[in-house]
């Protein structure tokens, strides 16, 4: 699995432009399952689960609005120069960490580039966790 993951992040940061990095991260316990950025002073190791707090922190928001929803499929992040989609697999064991360039990146056409490998490679992934 970790081969078709690492062709995951691969084909993401080729299809994207304005990439920066990619990590996947496992919900249940926050450990980063492949990563890739073209950044040396991105730390996806430390920054990832400061990451999945920030998905759970957003569960735990929208259900209050539906307790019986959650479903929280996308946190978007906009910083002063990056952009951030935090974007879980289908079963929500795993997220999708990207982080793009905001001058450069459209990110209508990233989040759906995401989108479609994610739920590809997020299928196997959550059965196999």
């Amino acid at each position: 699995m970790i081969h078709e993951l690492e062709q995951f992040a691969e084909v993401v940061s080729n299809e994207i432009t304005g990439f920066l990095a990619i990590s996947v991260v496992n919900t249940t316990d926050g450990s980063v399952l492949v990563q890739k950025t073209k950044d040396k002073n991105i730390n996806l190791e430390f920054i990832s689960p400061f990451h999945l707090q920030i998905y759970n922190q957003a569960i735990k928001g929208t259900s209050e609005f539906d307790p019986d929803d959650k479903g929280v499929e996308e946190v978007l992040i906009t910083a002063n120069k990056e952009l951030y989609v935090i974007s879980a697999s289908p079963d929500r064991k795993f997220l999708a960490i990207l982080i793009v360039d905001k001058k450069s990146c459209n990110l209508g056409l990233a989040r759906a580039t995401l989108n479609k490998h994610r739920n590809t490679v997020g299928k196997d992934l959550d059965q196999n966790l």
